[in-house]
């Protein structure tokens, strides 16, 4: 915490300002009076279980991909002279785009059903909180059973950063030009009903702080509008407003105050901004909740289509050169493909993915200014509205299934290139 200042008559230039130290921008009030809101902090939403998401892009890379191959693309590349390492890089591409800009989002959110008033679906298990394993036991087999379930839900501890030390609480400064004017400071507090007591004792203990501070002259409650508390602050001057306001005791009761205004809940968060792409929730950093700003699509799709070809690298010099051994890749296709798919996604989800955002976390953090509005660039950070997606999905999908059908020449596909690789 930074020492309390003390303010003089040539503290501050500017005249008729408030000044925020942190923002470091000023906010014009009227002569005299200044209005301070604490507004509520946002509570910390986890995104959903790591196990969760990895079933759901299993689900749909599995179908994706098998289109893909059916379809010839990887074929049609080493023929048009790229090599079999650049083929699948450039169909990952295609089918990682599908992905998160159509695909995810359409299967999340139609495949649902409400009966009796309640949802069921991929949507509502998706916003289930997660699971906590909650009893002890000295047995060895359950302490194994209880990592199990804690790694399936947050991943592996080893990619989970430090958490950031808390910021420093904000110290705000007002200035009048008349040094020697009376400075009023208007309070609003957006108090949680149920804490309304403990606001009472809060607003009690702050009074009789204030009333032991050099200048300040009375407090009174102009009263409470839909659980907004207003109050009207009287000091002999701007100075003796800064200095209580930049005491401990002040600053301290402050970051009190938070735990008892009024805060949505996680569910109320969650109705505004549902996981509805569970690409995209499978790229926050792991440990992190929901950022406000989800991160640019196009962002996303650029490092999930990196991350998945490294997958694939490390999936082909390690587990899919047992599946040979095993005999997997002379089975049915479908079986081999399930297991092919459900490999990358695996080692996607739990390792690649939270080891890249180590790195290039910063990047993908999408900031508050980052607001395109006009094409094409609006649509490549925020994607498109459903009724576009299902058009490209239709066209994807479409294409390949005619490709298909039409019995167009194909070569060795995803299936077959990883089969000739190990």
């Amino acid at each position: 915490m930074s020492p309390r200042p003390d303010f003089d008559d040539d503290s501050v230039e500017d005249a008729d300002a408030v000044y925020s130290i942190e923002a470091g921008k000023p906010e014009l009030e009227g002569e005299g009076e200044f209005v301070d809101y604490a507004p509520p902090v946002r509570p910390p939403v986890p995104p959903p279980a790591k196990f969760k998401l990895c079933l759901v892009v299993w689900f749909t890379v599995y179908f994706v991909m098998w289109f893909a191959e059916k379809s010839g693309i990887v074929t049609s590349l080493i023929k048009g002279g790229l090599n079999l390492h650049g083929a699948v890089f450039v169909v990952f591409m295609v089918e990682i785009f599908v992905m998160v800009f159509c695909s995810v989002e359409l299967v999340i959110g139609l495949v649902r059903v409400k009966i009796g008033g309640k949802w069921y679906g991929i949507l509502p298990w998706l916003m289930r909180p997660r699971w906590k394993w909650v009893r002890e036991s000295e047995n060895v087999f359950v302490q194994i059973l209880a990592c199990f379930v804690v790694v399936a839900d947050d991943g592996f501890a080893i990619f989970t950063p430090a958490k950031p030390p808390p910021p420093q609480p904000m110290l705000r400064v007002f200035d009048l030009m008349d040094k020697h004017k009376e400075a009023v400071l208007r309070a609003h507090h957006d108090v949680d009903p149920e804490k309304v007591d403990e606001y009472d004792n809060w607003a009690k203990r702050m009074i009789a702080h204030m009333e032991s501070q050099p200048g300040f002259q009375s407090a009174e409650k102009l009263g409470v509008e839909e659980g907004v508390h207003a109050w009207k602050l009287r000091f002999e001057n701007i100075n003796a407003l800064n200095n209580c306001m930049h005491t401990p005791a002040w600053v301290t009761m402050v970051e009190e105050l938070q735990g008892l205004l009024k805060t949505k809940t996680v569910t109320q968060i969650q109705m505004e901004h549902p996981p509805i792409n569970a690409v995209l929730d499978m790229f926050i950093r792991q440990g992190d909740p929901i950022p406000v700003l989800p991160p640019k699509k196009w962002k996303v799709w650029w490092i999930t289509t990196c991350s998945i070809f490294f997958s694939w690298l490390i999936a082909n010099s390690t587990i899919f050169t047992y599946y040979a051994k095993w005999g997997w890749t002379t089975a049915h296709e479908n079986v081999y493909r399930i297991a092919q798919a459900g490999t990358l996604v695996f080692i996607l989800n739990y390792i690649v993915s939270p080891a890249v955002l180590l790195l290039v976390n910063n990047w993908m953090v999408r900031k508050p200014h980052e607001n395109e509005t006009k094409a094409p660039w609006k649509q490549l950070n925020d994607g498109f509205i459903p009724p576009v997606q299902l058009v490209l999905a239709a066209v994807y999908f479409g294409t390949t299934d005619w490709v298909v059908d039409r019995k167009v020449p194909r070569g060795t596909e995803l299936l077959r290139a990883i089969r000739l690789v190990v």
